[in-house]
């Protein structure tokens, strides 16, 4: 499949640390498969990793939705309330 390929490229660039082509494969694959909350997530490490807390937590909250047990998306949207300077809304992250 298509989005799967997709996410797996995007999972390439991302050991290469080129986090843009990440994002972009990421976000081909959320366009043909907008259900995978893995892919929300990996795209959320990316902008973490590029310091764009807002656009993390966005992606977070849609793989949340997606699966409401899913404890990365948790810890990375913990992460970029931690970058915002909001403790509070990463700690409630991480309870």
């Amino acid at each position: 499949e298509e989005a799967n390929k997709q996410r797996t490229i995007g999972n390439e660039h991302f050991k290469s640390q080129d986090y843009c082509a990440a994002i972009k494969c990421y976000s081909r694959s959320l366009s043909l498969d907008h259900g995978i909350a893995a892919t929300f997530a990996n795209r959320a490490l990316c902008y973490l990793k590029m310091r764009d807390w807002n656009t993390a937590i966005s992606d977070c909250s849609e793989a949340i939705t997606i699966d409401c047990g899913y404890a990365k998306a948790y810890y990375r949207r913990a992460l970029a309330f931690e970058g915002l300077g909001d403790l509070r809304g990463a700690l409630k992250d991480l309870q």
